[in-house]
């Protein structure tokens, strides 16, 4: 019985990565909560997963940047910022090669190998919208 338990918790998600990167900023907060020690390892698994994929997408992302763009000086504002010394972005005459490019990227199938419980949250206060971002990799298994 144990085994099933755990097989099921570990159910496979396909989504996309546009979803995946949507759910960055929303799992990176309930990471930061106070959770009970199992829920906080299986939801640390996801977060090692997702950041992994985030890391590619902005690798490849950066590589279309630096491919379509430009660079130009950083503004006083920008250095005040922290902007490095220049900057590089896509001109809008090249916008649409760029997006051509990105939103396949955005668009890819991505199998996420752990489903979020609902239950590991417990009394975990987070909004609406954070569930909304994370609602793909969502199991409600609270419902009888």
């Amino acid at each position: 019985m144990a085994k099933s338990k755990a097989k099921a918790e570990q159910s496979n998600v396909v989504t996309t990565l546009g979803h995946l990167l949507n759910a960055d900023a929303p799992l990176g907060r309930l990471m930061r909560a106070e959770l009970p020690a199992l829920a906080a390892y299986r939801i640390s698994k996801f977060g090692r997963f997702l950041s992994q994929e985030v890391q590619a997408f902005n690798e490849q992302r950066n590589a279309l940047i630096k491919k379509y763009g430009e660079t130009r000086p950083t503004t006083i504002e920008e250095a005040k910022a922290g902007m490095g010394p220049e900057i590089t972005s896509v001109p809008p005459d090249r916008i649409e090669d760029f997006q051509r490019e990105l939103f396949p990227l955005v668009d890819e199938p991505v199998t996420s190998p752990l489903r979020l419980k609902l239950s590991w949250l417990g009394d975990t206060k987070i909004s609406s919208m954070d569930l909304l971002a994370l609602e793909p990799f969502l199991d409600d298994d609270t419902q009888g």
